[in-house]
């Protein structure tokens, strides 16, 4: 059997053996608590960006409904542009010409209208210059006689 010597060399042995273990499991329990703080922030960040995704998803299908109202509202624009298009070229159009031809005619009789206007003018002055003469005539025949 083994002595008492043998056995506390063995013991001595186990130790040397042991004492590091402890050590290096101490340094495990120390990483496992680390982790364990990291998996809880990294699970805390997780639930975050499961919330921000599910703010994404809501926030994207909002924008997809407003793109498609955008998408309607852009066909009836071209609609309607097209119908103010098409009044102005058969409506809007035509009847500007039809004035502007009316308006020739108009400018046209101001014309003559104006023409005689200034004959009468003309013609009034040479009366009342022919009134004027007249009674510097009666005038002087006032005198002589």
């Amino acid at each position: 059997m083994l002595e008492r010597k043998d056995l506390e060399m063995i013991s001595e042995i186990i130790e040397r053996v042991v004492e590091p273990l402890k050590t290096d499991v101490g340094e495990l329990k120390t990483d496992v608590r680390e982790l364990k703080t990291d998996v809880r922030e990294l699970q805390t960040d997780v639930e975050e960006l499961k919330t921000d995704v599910r703010e994404l998803k809501t926030d994207v299908g909002e924008l997809q409904t407003d793109v498609g109202e955008l998408k309607t509202d852009a066909v009836t624009l071209k609609s309607d542009m097209r119908a103010l298009q098409l009044t102005l070229e058969n409506e809007t159009n035509k009847g500007i010409n039809i004035i502007a031809e009316g308006h020739l005619d108009l400018s046209r009789k101001l014309d003559e209208a104006l023409t005689i206007e200034n004959e009468k003018e003309m013609l009034k002055l040479r009366v009342n210059r022919l009134e004027s003469e007249v009674e510097k005539l009666k005038a002087k025949a006032e005198e002589i006689a």
